[in-house]
């Protein structure tokens, strides 16, 4: 483990593991937003997005609200090119790091 093999202390094991954390949040609000946006925005694009990724989402049926009851996170990353390439768009064309 990277902590033992470089002597970290627990007092800089958790700061750096809470910059970490921070700089994934500060920057992922901002390219979600994004992301939804050019969704949204190019027309057909919606729908062929959830046609892509509706084999690896499972919604619940029985209440009036559906609900997302699992995702196979693993599938909508290696099948699903169409999303990957949205996501790939938006930090190309949005992403201004805040971290």
């Amino acid at each position: 483990m990277l902590y033992k093999r470089e002597n970290w202390s627990f007092r800089g094991r958790g700061g750096g593991d809470l910059a970490i954390l921070r700089g994934q949040n500060a920057n992922t609000q901002p390219v979600l937003f994004w992301l939804l946006v050019y969704v949204y925005s190019v027309s057909g694009l919606l729908d062929r997005v959830r046609e892509e990724i509706a084999p690896y989402i499972n919604i619940s049926q029985t209440d009036s609200t559906p609900e997302i009851v699992s995702m196979n996170l693993s599938a909508l990353s290696h099948n699903c090119s169409l999303l990957k390439a949205c996501v790939f768009e938006t930090y190309r064309m949005a992403n201004e790091a805040t971290s």
